[in-house]
């Protein structure tokens, strides 16, 4: 019912027009942090680096932040994911599921995918497994 104003929970200058769809989960016992941009809503310089992605993460420090957005890095698996929440299924695994973007291509339609189970690298970024 009521709220209050704090800092900012991470710095502008990441290359980021916005953070869509933003998730902060525990996955194989590490925090990690998820969330959406899609390339035109970044930066050049941003995807000229990792290229044109639209689901990205980077291993987070708790739960609460802060975040250090600069360090997060495309989950490649899926160029075109978007809107994509993290699930745990009742076996305790993780898996992803949104949409596929298809505007880009020029096709004016969304697809949503099946499910693909992830899992965190050994530096804590998001990836498939």
């Amino acid at each position: 019912m009521t709220w209050e104003l704090g800092p900012p929970l991470c710095a502008p200058g990441a290359g980021f027009g916005q953070l869509e769809v933003l998730q902060n989960k525990i996955i194989d016992g590490r925090p990690v942090l998820a969330f959406t941009c899609h390339p035109e809503e970044m930066a050049a310089e941003r995807v000229a680096e990792w290229g044109e992605y639209c689901t990205w993460s980077l291993p987070s420090p708790g739960l609460l932040g802060p975040w250090d957005i600069q360090q997060a890095r495309p989950f490649t698996a899926e160029p075109d994911l978007f809107a994509a929440p993290l699930v745990k299924l009742r076996d305790g695994s993780w898996v992803i599921i949104g949409f596929r973007n298809l505007e880009p291509k020029g096709i004016d339609a969304f697809e949503i995918i099946d499910a693909i189970p992830v899992g965190l690298d050994d530096e804590g970024y998001l990836i498939a497994r």
